[in-house]
């Protein structure tokens, strides 16, 4: 088991939005920290003006993969970007599915073995739709799980926050989650978010028991239970050595992965390299935990 950092990490820092590092700058704060397996974010490199939606999206992947290879980096991991459902086939999908496409193939062009969708929700009337919303995630999933297998890369999906912006999102319980795996099928695998699942207000431990070995990827955060601050585990209300013997306990046999940009945010540059160490160690500490 590896300590796995996401580029989202050294990406875009939320409260000063004109500093921006690249993802060659994100590998390398990644690996200055210890940190020898990387997460791919697309979603930061698939907005406007970055390079995923570009032309030369293949060679900036090409280039990634490079960088990363001469740091001693391993990229095990990629998040496809996402978007909001509003209809069962709303106007502009075409253009987010092709960026989603593109994502799957840079991944298996960056040498990644497992890329992570999240779930979309249906709208039917003024509420949620569970049917519309299973259905439609069964299709998009299962035209994802095609393109995958070319790339020989697992798709896997993620559990969900309860809600966002008032609006209950699809898989964000253990029910759910499990229905549209099953329904999919074991080359598909899941992703679980401890920061998610702490907003929904699930006992983490038993699910992790009950999705045993469908449970192949770990998003790593903290919050106090309200929103998704993305934060460095123990510094939320996340109690962490439970999880970690839960896991030990099903034979999680993935990396640790963080996904905890936030607590990056505002930081000055010259204790980035600091704060990614203190992650990195943390990592460890957790790992010591299933020991």
């Amino acid at each position: 088991m590896k300590i796995g950092m996401s580029t989202s990490s050294h990406g875009r820092l939320l409260r000063r939005p004109e500093v921006y590092f690249t993802c060659e700058e994100a590998l390398k704060a990644c690996a200055q920290g210890g940190f020898d397996v990387i997460n791919l974010d697309f979603i930061e490199y698939s907005k406007p003006g970055q390079p995923m939606r570009e032309p030369g999206w293949e060679d900036w992947c090409i280039r990634q993969r490079k960088t990363a290879d001469l740091l001693g980096l391993e990229v095990r991991y990629a998040h496809a970007p996402f978007y909001t459902w509003q209809a069962d086939e709303p106007e502009g999908d075409s253009y987010y599915e092709e960026l989603i496409r593109r994502s799957i193939r840079g991944a298996g062009i960056l040498g990644a073995g497992q890329i992570v969708f999240h779930p979309g929700s249906v709208s039917e009337g003024d509420g949620y739709s569970r049917e519309r919303s299973m259905a439609r995630n069964i299709r998009f999933y299962r035209r994802y799980g095609e393109l995958c297998a070319r790339e020989r890369i697992t798709p896997c999906i993620e559990n969900m926050m309860p809600a966002f912006e008032g609006q209950r999102k699809f898989a964000s319980s253990v029910e759910e989650l499990l229905e549209l795996h099953s329904i999919l099928g074991d080359e598909f695998g899941i992703c679980w978010d401890l920061g998610h699942a702490h907003m929904a207000g699930i006992d983490q431990c038993a699910a992790i028991h009950t999705l045993g070995k469908r449970l192949t990827m770990l998003h790593l955060s903290d919050n106090f239970g309200e929103h998704d601050d993305h934060l460095a585990p123990f510094f939320g209300t996340i109690h962490w050595a439970p999880i970690m013997k839960a896991l030990r306990d099903t034979g999680f046999s993935g990396d640790l992965l963080f996904e905890n940009f936030a607590f990056f945010d505002g930081l000055p540059e010259e204790l980035r390299t600091p704060a990614m160490k203190l992650c990195y160690d943390i990592g460890v500490y957790l790992r010591s935990l299933m020991e």
